[in-house]
């Protein structure tokens, strides 16, 4: 996984440097429903919270395998590339700042 420049108070990778404050993430409609490899990461645990659209989610990836690269934006959408096969990314949820949970997803390549 490479190391990313993001302006804000928390990292969205382990080691990333943080600077600045941009609020607590995006608003829950913002988080898209489909992308080049599938929904947005956080899309389902979104969904599923009550009132989802007018809160703020942010969601950061806490550990994925050396060969993913992966590049994750603020509204939970991701691009990734890597070898073939299934490669499997923990991450965490915040909802208005407060941590909601954590899960996986898993990258898939190839046949």
């Amino acid at each position: 996984m490479s190391k990313c420049l993001r302006i804000d108070t928390a990292e969205l990778f382990p080691g990333a440097l943080v600077i600045g404050d941009t609020g607590l993430g995006v608003l829950g409609a913002s988080v898209p429903a489909a992308g080049l490899h599938g929904p947005a990461f956080a899309r389902d645990a979104v969904v599923l919270q009550t009132d989802f659209a007018g809160k703020e989610y942010r969601g950061t990836i806490d550990a994925a395998p050396p060969e993913l690269r992966l590049t994750a934006a603020e509204n939970t959408s991701f691009t990734a590339t890597g070898p073939d096969g299934s490669h499997e990314v923990s991450w965490s949820l915040f909802e208005d700042g407060v941590y909601v949970g954590s899960s996986t997803f898993t990258v898939r390549f190839g046949p």
